[in-house]
């Protein structure tokens, strides 16, 4: 198995198979409508939507983006049950890259790899777009402040602007804003607190986003802002009590289980053993995580067993590289709690609506609908990590795009008294 984990610097490389900026360029005001055929707008609120954000509200799924992928996103979904106008950045061909068609294998769609590019579409022609997001973007990017994810995508989607300068383009009326997992996601997969956006930092980069969109959008009054994903939750995290026999289960579901026990054990390629301060708390490692293990210890000899430490214990051991402990989740859910507090009084402060997706999250974690464990075994098509996450164990399907949409027009519906219909598939 291989998978990447994006730092911020990864993700200036996304697309490091794309052509020439002259080409970029070429093909940035390339994009596709979607206008519902005579639609009844039962929100005239929504008359003019644009939605912010980065790669869930782009479409990225399966460790990849195509127009499939974007036709999924929630908001077009919300667009389409509105029945207002839909513009989105449409990529050609396989993508750019390809979504993976199996997390174990990691194949690609049409064959591809990591570094395929298929450019834009040249289909229908539209400068204006009503999707602005742009995968890999953090806080740093709407307004395009230094510390941001840039990558070829950004040209791509926006053609030298920030997600704000071409989100008031459309004079919208209407905006959904999801910004924030990228200042959290990568480090916390990769079991460190170094490199996360500091919280002062993140306030001002939300607000000065807000603030430029409503300064730039007179006919801006209503929206959504969708807190930060609680990242100790992404699928790609496995508690320590799956594969530690001796371990104490914070639920239930996270039990020990010995078929993961034996996939990890197959994967470093050594047994494996635990410090006694595994046995308590909820300690935490990525599937990522686990394969630079194996790349650490691919040279000792088959039978030396690799010991996971849970904490630093003083003088004798340093926790295991890539590991959460209870001390660095608690660091990483106080963050996003913070954050999201910021987020929703900001919400109400400018009369918008706020959506929390961990929610959900939660939910399909705690009754397992989002395994502790990725099943290896499901059957071919069949993602791992069960039908709301996609292949790549992080970004969300597109039965979970779904859920978002419905769960959002119910909220609109709520805060504005309209009547839009909920979404029952993807348009």
């Amino acid at each position: 198995m291989t998978m990447r984990i994006l730092s911020r610097a990864g993700r200036r490389a996304l697309v490091a198979g794309a052509t020439a900026a002259s080409v970029l360029a070429a093909c940035a005001k390339d994009a596709e409508l979607l206008t519902p055929p005579e639609p009844a707008n039962s929100a005239a609120f929504m008359a003019r939507y644009v939605a912010l954000g980065n790669s869930i509200t782009a479409g990225f799924q399966s460790d990849g983006i195509n127009d499939s992928t974007q036709k999924q996103s929630y908001a077009r979904l919300l667009a389409a049950a509105a029945g207002t106008r839909y513009a989105y950045a449409a990529l050609a061909g396989r993508g750019c890259r390809p979504p993976l068609t199996n997390f174990l294998l990691q194949t690609r769609v049409g064959g591809g790899t990591a570094l395929t590019c298929d450019l834009r579409a040249t289909g229908s022609i539209n400068a204006v777009l009503n999707n602005v997001a742009v995968p890999g973007a953090n806080s740093f990017d709407p307004t395009g402040q230094a510390g941001g994810g840039y990558s070829a995508l950004t040209t791509f989607i926006l053609g030298g602007l920030t997600q704000v300068q071409k989100a008031v383009e459309v004079d919208p009326t209407f905006a959904t804003v999801w910004i924030g997992n990228n200042d959290v996601l990568s480090f916390a997969l990769g079991g460190t607190r170094a490199g996360v956006t500091d919280s002062s930092t993140f306030v001002r980069n939300y607000a000065r986003m807000i603030d430029d969109l409503r300064a730039g959008s007179p006919n801006l009054t209503k929206g959504v802002l969708i807190g930060v994903v609680n990242v100790v939750n992404a699928p790609l995290g496995i508690p320590i009590s799956v594969l530690d026999q001796a371990a104490t289960p914070s639920q239930p579901a996270f039990a020990y289980q010995p078929a993961a026990a034996a996939a990890v054990v197959s994967l470093l390629g050594h047994p494996i053993a635990f410090a006694p301060n595994c046995s308590t708390g909820t300690p935490q490692i990525s599937i990522p995580a686990l394969q630079g293990i194996a790349t650490a210890i691919a040279a000792l000899p088959a039978a030396a067993p690799f010991t996971f430490v849970c904490a630093d214990i003083p003088g004798v051991a340093t926790k295991t590289p890539g590991l959460l402990s209870d001390a660095d989740r608690t660091f990483f859910v106080n963050r996003v709690a913070g954050w999201n507090g910021y987020i929703h009084a900001k919400a109400d402060s400018i009369g918008f609506a706020y959506y929390d997706p961990n929610t959900r999250l939660f939910t399909w974690r705690a009754t397992g609908q989002v395994p502790p464990f990725p099943n290896l075994a499901a059957p071919a098509g069949t993602s791992p990590f069960g039908q709301f996450v996609s292949f790549d164990g992080v970004h969300p399907s597109a039965a979970a795009h779904l859920v978002v949409a419905q769960d959002l027009v119910a909220l609109i519906n709520q805060k504005y008294g309209s009547s839009i219909p909920s979404p029952t598939a993807n348009p």
